[in-house]
């Protein structure tokens, strides 16, 4: 096999393999700032965050009370939802987590109606959902399939994420409208491969191009050394 076709071979390999890479992300943690409960979420440091996570079409949420909020995520078997969010064409099926629905419309008491939200698979006395939502190790984290290189936006009320929420003695609602740190999550996944490949390739192809021209060189020094030769023996 020449080197053209070794750098060809490996190329594609590369790919191959690079197809199981995310191919780019992004990330939004959002504050949440808001609640009915008198607990004072409004305060610098909220009552925890909402991190939203895309790679391709699948969106992971992650809800993180704080221990300090006294709060915990509830869920109950009608309205309103757990976790309620802004995010368009969200697919009813293809979740996963301690989730049991994807529902459509659904309202946070105070906080507005938001396009799409989830209810917990898993409860406890009081309507407690499984995991809780509180860190540092009961996160709730689930994940949606949307359309590709969306974010989620402010509903009608200027609400990003809406919750179902529990203190000792009441339940309540809370909300983020802010985002508390936005940013991409930079991969080089499948087209940096791509990239790297077609470089390869590049440098062999000048590489085979070098080699051809030193073959007809070397022959026709040799050619002309037998003519030299030749001349020599006949003269």
């Amino acid at each position: 096999m020449d080197l053209l076709k070794r750098w060809s071979v490996g190329g594609v390999a590369l790919i191959a393999l690079s197809m199981g890479m995310p191919i780019a992300a992004h990330a939004d943690t959002f504050l949440i700032n808001q609640d009915n409960l008198g607990i004072g979420c409004a305060g610098p440091a909220g009552c925890g965050t909402i991190t939203v996570t895309s790679v391709g079409t699948t969106y992971t949420f992650t809800v993180d009370l704080t221990a300090a909020s006294g709060l915990t995520l509830h869920s109950v078997n009608g309205t309103p939802d757990a976790v309620a969010f802004n995010l368009a064409g969200v697919s009813s099926t293809g979740f996963t987590g301690p989730i049991s629905e994807v529902t459509s419309g659904p309202m946070e008491d105070g906080f507005g109606s938001f396009l799409f939200g989830v209810k917990c698979s898993t409860r406890i006395s009081g309507n407690i959902c499984v995991p809780n939502g509180v860190s540092p190790s009961n996160e709730f984290t689930f994940t949606v399939q949307a359309p590709a290189g969306e974010t989620l936006t402010a509903n009608s009320n200027g609400n990003f994420v809406g919750l179902d929420v529990a203190m000792t003695g009441a339940t309540g609602f809370a909300a983020s409208n802010t985002h508390a740190v936005p940013g991409p999550v930079v991969g080089a996944g499948l087209p940096g491969i791509v990239v790297a490949c077609g470089g390869l390739l590049a440098l062999a192809r000048r590489r085979r191009q070098r080699l051809a021209l030193g073959n007809a060189l070397s022959r026709d020094w040799f050619f002309a050394g037998l003519a030299r030769r030749w001349r020599q023996l006949i003269a």
